[in-house]
């Protein structure tokens, strides 16, 4: 029966390339991910979703969220995992960044950007020195939703 509803499955997917993707990804983790203690990178966590979701799945792990906005603090604060609150780049830098306050926030100017939305300076620094001068462990897996 299992086996039976697995190919039902299968064969709806087939017609949704973006469920067929997490789907299969699911499965692929799920394998790899036997008996150890995972380290995941959220970058581009904006209110840490993915964060949440991931810890319902793998209790276990270490969580770290990257956040470029200032504005998602209070809600990653609330999930209790460790965030940092930093734009991370290819050189350390100042640049400017659009704020919409959901998550359209980039370092690109957008096309709907009005009067209501803000634009601040933030700090750019290297994922790899943060990791360094935090003492942070290596990631085995990195989610990135940026632009």
């Amino acid at each position: 029966m299992k086996q039976l509803l697995k190919r039902v499955g299968h064969r709806l997917l087939d017609n949704d390339l973006n469920a067929t993707l997490k789907y299969r990804l699911r499965e692929f983790l799920d394998k790899k991910h036997v008996k150890q203690k995972w380290c995941l990178y959220d970058i581009g966590a904006h209110h840490g979703g993915y964060a949440r979701g991931w810890a319902k799945r793998y209790p276990d792990d270490e969580i770290i969220m990257f956040e470029a906005s200032p504005l998602k603090e209070p809600v990653l604060k609330s999930t209790g995992f460790k965030y940092f609150l930093k734009a991370l780049g290819e050189q350390e830098e100042t640049k400017t960044f659009y704020e919409s306050g959901s998550t359209g926030d980039s370092f690109y100017l957008p096309s709907d950007f009005n009067k209501n939305k803000s634009t601040i300076s933030i700090d750019v620094v290297p994922l790899d020195k943060l990791v360094e001068s935090k003492g942070l462990r290596m990631p085995d897996l990195i989610k990135m939703a940026v632009s």
